[in-house]
């Protein structure tokens, strides 16, 4: 590019118009998943400005990336979701890897392959040199799946005929389960009409319920885990897999999307920030994005991991699972009826060294 220009501008600019008129529709992949969702709710904290406002200041740096590359008609027509992810990683996703090189930790979006494990292996992953497991390997701190719009849609969810709704639920399955083996709050499906955001949150059940829900026989990646406060941490239930989730949230956002406004590419290059810098652990309960908590003598931000020695005003501060109080004040008054209060409610291993961002 001639002249400087911002990164929040290059990651609001359209998309380019793909044509999927060659896909057979099929059935999905049935994946050997672990939870059936029925249903999500909208992720209402996940929006343009909230987003604008916690990281403003690197949306704001020069673009240094090459120029998108002009494509070619036979580029831009696709007939599965390979050829779909072929046009992805040739022209849109090289784009916010660009806008993501010189963040700290250097966010780069891949294939789920890059992470080197077999046994859940998403379509695409998230790396950071922040974020490895105790061998050095990258972690997928992102998973996401990708779907052409005739075989997996948002709307197939309220579909009347039974065979659709049923489409929607094995990718929805597929990709929270991908989210769940990596432990990771946050995940993905991009499509060639909408990219919807998604972010897990954990429920809690009673012990006998605990006890009786299936388990699902798989390797699931252990990471270092820091110290990261709580006590009384059930170590028997530390399989992200076997845990009981709420419905997860979700934000769609159109792919023709552009302007000032949440793009396919600012989305993806928020969600990576988000992943790398911030929290993303499973939990049962999580704090507004744009807010502050206490770490040691100052504060740190819960979604960018900005510090700041004092809150200024309008900062908002709220530690992590701000629900849990209520939460536990429940389980006592339970107590006897479920035989003892439900185990596992320390904030469990993060997966990866968190750094936070400085400045």
């Amino acid at each position: 590019m001639s002249a400087p220009t911002a990164l929040g501008v290059v990651l609001t600019t359209a998309n380019i118009v793909v044509d999927g008129a060659g896909v057979q529709p099929g059935p999905n992949t049935s994946a050997n998943t672990v939870v059936g969702f029925e249903d999500w709710i909208p992720w209402r904290d996940f929006n343009f400005g909230t987003l604008v406002r916690i990281f403003g200041r690197e949306l704001n740096k020069q673009y240094q990336g090459s120029p998108q590359q002009r494509a070619l008609p036979k580029d831009l027509s696709f007939n599965n979701e390979g050829t779909l992810e072929d046009i992805l990683r040739k022209f849109d996703i090289p784009v916010v890897n660009y806008c993501l090189e010189t963040m700290a930790g250097g966010p780069h979006f891949a294939r789920g392959s890059r992470c080197g494990d077999n046994d859940l292996e998403p379509d695409w992953s998230l790396v950071s040199d922040f974020c490895r497991d105790p061998d050095g390997r990258f972690a997928n701190v992102l998973p996401g799946e990708t779907k052409p719009h005739d075989e997996w849609c948002p709307s197939m969810k309220d579909d009347p005929r039974p065979g659709k709704r049923r489409e929607w639920q094995k990718v929805m399955s597929q990709a929270t389960t991908y989210m769940m083996h990596n432990r990771s709050r946050y995940g993905f499906i991009i499509t060639d009409k909408y990219l919807v955001t998604l972010r897990l949150t954990r429920e809690n059940i009673g012990p006998g319920l605990a006890n009786n829900r299936p388990r699902r026989k798989t390797r699931t990646a252990q990471y270092a885990s820091e110290s990261e406060g709580g006590s009384g941490s059930d170590h028997k239930d530390d399989d992200p897999l076997t845990w009981a989730y709420k419905d997860p949230e979700y934000l769609i956002v159109p792919w023709d999307a552009h302007g000032d406004k949440l793009t396919v590419k600012l989305t993806l290059w928020f969600l990576a920030m988000m992943a790398t810098h911030g929290d993303r652990y499973l939990d049962y309960s999580y704090p507004d994005l744009n807010s502050w908590r206490r770490d040691g003598n100052g504060y740190v931000h819960n979604t960018s991991g900005a510090k700041k020695s004092q809150l200024a005003e309008g900062d908002k501060e709220q530690e992590p699972d701000p629900d849990r109080e209520a939460r536990e004040a429940r389980e006592a008054g339970n107590a006897s009826q479920a035989g003892g209060s439900a185990g596992g409610n320390a904030r469990p291993s993060v997966g990866y060294n968190l750094r936070p961002r400085r400045g």
